[in-house]
């Protein structure tokens, strides 16, 4: 079962932009986790826990 030439070289070419962009992403991805500031998973760690103590009736914003 021989491919012509017309499928192979448009689908080597799509897989080979779509590589591209993934590994470009994620590149993206990590370096952008290098510049977050410092507080922001502070606050996420209250919010999560605010919502978990409601349950417990009590908690860290009803002492």
């Amino acid at each position: 079962m021989a491919l012509p030439l017309r499928v192979i070289v448009p689908a080597t070419v799509v897989c080979a932009l779509y590589t591209v962009c993934r590994v470009y992403f994620y590149v993206e991805d990590f370096m952008s986790l290098r510049v977050q500031p410092v507080g922001i998973f502070v606050t996420a760690n209250q919010a999560g826990r605010f919502r978990f103590d409601q349950f417990l009736g009590g908690g860290y914003f009803n002492d």
